[in-house]
């Protein structure tokens, strides 16, 4: 999905700033979204639409990223290294979304509420760790995945659901950047 071009700032600067700014609300929105879930289960279906409007307009975060990245001066394969990796991880959690919108819309006794609530803050801290996160060639993608599809296969089985402060506790040094610093553009 090709951005909104008369929304992007022409400066570099600003473009990353207001990348940074849209995924951090992001974050915010679905942590946001995990702590009313875990008040009040009803709110799921409102949830799933929610979450419905998100997955199909996940892609435009994507084309501002490579707006934000065009004029960088990287080695042709770090360059590819970087689309795959990035394409992978928001197809992972788009999938992961996906998933999230079936299991919300499911009947009461499909999932726990605990399962449901772990699911969405698994997915936000995915989202809020994406733009920080640069190619690493010698396996951080793999990592990430079989982190992600551990994950999930977790939860979808019901054999443990993890606790919540083990999701966040891993991912928490890697989003808690300052705004004004970005590992992923330096």
């Amino acid at each position: 999905m090709s951005p909104i071009n008369s929304n992007i700032p022409k400066s570099q600067e600003a473009q990353i700033n207001l990348f940074l700014k849209e995924r951090g609300n992001l974050f915010i929105d679905m942590i946001q979204w995990h702590e009313r879930l875990q008040e009040n289960p009803n709110c799921k279906i409102e949830l799933a639409n929610w979450l419905q409007d998100l997955r199909d307009d996940f892609y435009r975060f994507s084309a501002l990223v490579r707006i934000i990245r065009s004029p960088w001066t990287l080695p042709a394969d770090e360059r590819v290294g970087w689309e795959m990796c990035w394409n992978d991880k928001v197809r992972i959690i788009q999938e992961n979304i996906t998933n999230l919108i079936s299991i919300l819309r499911a009947s009461p006794s499909d999932w726990s509420d605990e399962g449901r609530a772990t699911y969405v803050l698994m997915i936000a801290v995915n989202i809020g760790r994406l733009h920080y996160d640069r190619v690493d060639l010698q396996g951080g993608l793999s990592s990430f995945m079989k982190n992600i599809h551990e994950l999930s296969r977790s939860i979808d089985q019901e054999d443990h659901v993890p606790k919540l402060e083990d999701v966040w506790g891993y991912y928490k040094d890697e989003i808690c950047v300052q705004p004004h610093q970005n590992p992923a553009i330096s």
